[in-house]
C-alpha cells in the first residue's frame, strides 16, 4: 500500500529507548484484553481497561503495544483514544509541511514495516493479521493523491524506486518543458520557403548576393573617396584664397614672382586627395613652360592652351570619380532581372512537378511558388540599396565636378589678369 501525505511527521508505535517503563505488577489477562479491544477497534473498552489501571503501553510477547495493534488494523478511533490516554510513539524523520510524501506499509509473515520516501522508519517484528475491513485515510489531516494496494509484499528497493519517480523533484523522471507553448508558436515561414527553393533558385540567389557584395564594396570605397576629396578641396581653397591677393601684385614681366605659385603647387603631400590641387599643379606647370618660352609673359594663345590643359585634367578627374560606378549601375538594372529569371524558372519547375504528381492543391504548389518569388526578393534587395547609393554618390560627384569647373575658370581668369599681353 502506498500513499502521499502533504506533511507532518512519520510515526511508528515502537517505544523509544527513553520511554518510561511500568514497574508495577501487571495482570496478563487485562493487558491481553486491552490488546484485543485495540485489535477489534473498541475504543470504549480500551478506555475502560486503561481506567482500570492497565498500562496503555503494555507489550505482548512480540513487543507490540495496543497502539501498534490498533494502527496496524486501521482502527482510527481506537488509535485516537489510545493517544489521548497517553500512548507513546517514537518520532520518525521530520517531514516538510505542505509537500507531498511517499508513504508505504509492508506486511508479511516476518512483521510490518512503515516506509517514508522509500526508506524504512519503523518496524513491528510480528506477523500482521489484518481485520476483515480496512479503513484507509480515516482521520487523516491532509490529502491522498494516489493509493495502491498490492497482495504481494514489495521489496524496499522497489518502493524506493517508486518514491524517486514521483513528484516534480523526481531523480529518475525529468519533467520537460511544456510543449503546448512551443506548439503555439507560429512556424517560420521564411525557413519553410528556403527549404522549398530549387537548385536553380539558389544559383540565382547566390549571383544576386555576389552582385550585392560588389556593389557594397564600390559604395564604401567611393563614399570614402569623395569624402576625402571634398575635405582636402576645402583646405586647398583656403590656401588658394590666401594666394589670390599675391597674384594681383605680380608683374607679368617678372618671372620670379611665379615662385609663389610653385610653392603652393609643390605641396602635393598636404593636398594628396584634392582634385583642385591637381588642376592647379597642372596649370602652373603649363604656365611656367609658356612664360619661359615667351620672356616671362603669356600670350592669349598660351592662355587658351593652359585652359585646354586644365579641361583635359578636369575630364581625367571626372573619370577617376566615375570609376567603378558601373557596378552600381549593373546592380540596379541587373538585380531585378536576375530575380525575375529565377522566379520564372521556379514557377515552371513547380508546375512541371505538379503535372507529374497529379496533385493540384494549393498546399502542393504554394511552397514552390513562394520559393520562386524569393529570387525576386533577392534581386530587389540588390537593386534598392544600390539605387540609393548610386544617387547619393552621383550627387557628391556632381558637386565635386562643379567645384573643379569653377576653379578652372577662376584660375585661368587670374592668370589672364597677371600674365597676358
Amino acid at each position: 500500500m502506498a500513499s502521499s501525505l502533504p506533511g507532518g511527521n512519520a510515526a511508528s508505535s515502537d517505544a523509544s529507548a527513553g520511554a518510561p517503563q511500568v514497574q508495577k505488577a501487571l495482570d496478563p489477562s487485562l493487558a491481553r484484553a486491552l490488546r484485543d479491544a485495540a485489535r477489534m477497534g473498541n475504543a470504549r473498552e480500551v478506555e475502560n481497561l486503561v481506567n482500570q489501571g492497565v498500562p496503555v503501553d503494555a507489550r505482548d510477547t512480540a513487543g507490540r503495544t495496543a497502539l501498534m495493534i490498533a494502527a496496524l488494523n486501521g482502527h482510527t478511533a481506537a488509535v485516537q483514544k489510545l493517544l489521548a490516554l497517553g500512548a507513546q510513539t517514537a518520532p520518525g524523520p521530520a517531514l516538510a509541511a505542505g509537500a507531498w510524501h511517499h508513504v508505504a506499509v509492508v506486511a508479511d509473515a516476518s512483521g510490518a514495516a512503515l516506509l517514508v520516501g522509500g526508506r524504512e522508519v519503523a518496524r513491528v517484528a510480528a506477523a500482521w493479521a489484518p481485520a476483515e475491513t480496512l479503513r484507509i485515510g480515516a482521520g487523516l489531516a491532509g490529502l491522498i493523491d494516489e493509493l495502491q494496494v498490492s497482495t504481494v509484499a514489495r521489496p524496499a528497493a522497489w518502493l524506493l524506486a517508486q518514491a524517486d519517480t514521483q513528484g516534480m523533484t523526481s531523480r529518475l523522471l525529468t519533467v520537460g518543458a511544456d510543449e503546448s507553448a512551443q506548439a503555439a508558436r507560429p512556424p517560420s515561414y521564411f525557413l519553410i520557403t528556403l527549404e522549398n527553393m530549387t537548385l536553380e533558385g539558389w544559383v540565382i540567389t547566390v549571383l544576386c548576393l555576389l552582385l550585392l557584395a560588389l556593389a557594397a564594396v564600390v559604395t564604401v570605397a567611393k563614399a570614402v573617396m569623395v569624402s576625402l576629396q571634398a575635405g582636402t578641396n576645402r583646405q586647398f581653397e583656403d590656401a588658394f584664397d590666401e594666394l589670390a591677393d599675391a597674384l594681383h601684385a605680380m608683374n607679368g614681366s617678372d618671372v620670379s614672382q611665379a615662385g609663389r605659385l610653385d610653392a603652393l603647387a609643390a605641396r602635393r603631400e598636404d593636398f594628396e586627395h584634392s582634385s583642385l590641387h591637381r588642376l592647379f599643379d597642372t596649370g602652373v606647370r603649363e604656365l611656367r613652360a609658356r612664360a619661359a618660352a615667351n620672356g616671362g609673359s603669356v600670350t592669349q594663345r598660351g592662355l587658351d592652351a593652359v585652359r585646354a590643359i586644365l579641361d583635359t585634367q578636369l575630364m581625367r578627374e571626372r573619370q577617376r570619380l566615375d570609376r567603378g560606378m558601373v557596378m552600381l549601375t549593373l546592380a540596379i538594372s541587373g538585380g531585378p532581372f536576375l530575380g525575375l529569371l529565377g522566379t520564372v524558372i521556379g514557377v515552371m519547375i513547380t508546375f512541371a512537378a505538379v503535372a507529374v504528381a497529379g496533385d493540384i492543391s494549393i498546399a502542393a504548389i504554394a511552397p514552390g511558388i513562394a520559393a520562386s518569388l524569393l529570387t525576386t526578393v533577392a534581386g530587389l534587395a540588390v537593386a534598392i540599396p544600390a539605387l540609393f547609393a548610386y544617387n547619393y554618390l552621383q550627387t557628391r560627384i556632381k558637386a565635386l565636378t562643379a567645384d573643379m569647373v569653377v576653379f578652372s575658370d577662376e584660375f585661368v581668369s587670374r592668370l589672364a589678369e597677371n600674365y597676358s599681353r
